[in-house]
């Protein structure tokens, strides 16, 4: 009997151990697997940015109107084409639902789209966009509150 109760005990402890172990790995989650992911996506878009511009809001951002130097929630994006032109984009935080989304609307046919051309990530709960020091510095928090901070320059 002793040894039943030894050996349960000895379970229970590992079960234990191995349910905070799991509980951590979740925690970590966002740091390990999303923001890798999303530092990419921007990198690539930012590597081809030739100037943009950072907004309080989504409206402003679609507006060009009232930029601002820190705390934003929008970036919008100007890309120089071969002809000399700019084709246009805006990287934004928005609410959907109970989920915050990290979208991208690109300009086309001479307006915004009404729904994001795609999802950048959905498993952000807070992004700040600034330029207060000259280089384009994009906040992310992620579902535990965890942050990381990428940092891009237009060429």
């Amino acid at each position: 009997m002793s040894m039943t109760l030894a050996l349960a005990s000895s379970l229970m402890i590992l079960l234990q151990q191995h349910l905070t172990m799991f509980q951590m790995s979740l925690q970590n989650n966002f740091l390990v697997d999303d923001a890798p992911k999303i530092g990419s996506i921007l990198n690539r878009i930012l590597n081809q940015v030739d100037h943009y511009f950072v907004y309080g809001t989504k409206t402003d951002a679609l507006n060009g109107a009232n930029p601002v130097n820190t705390g934003g929630v929008a970036v919008r994006l100007f890309f120089r084409t071969p002809t000399g032109s700019f084709d246009q984009g805006i990287i934004v935080a928005e609410a959907s639902g109970s989920k915050m989304l990290l979208n991208y609307y690109a300009y086309k046919n001479g307006q915004w789209p009404t729904n994001a051309s795609w999802t950048i990530s959905s498993h952000v709960s807070g992004v700040q966009f600034a330029n207060s020091t000259g280089i384009l510095l994009a906040q992310l928090t992620g579902p535990m509150g965890e942050q990381v901070t990428y940092a891009g320059a237009s060429q």
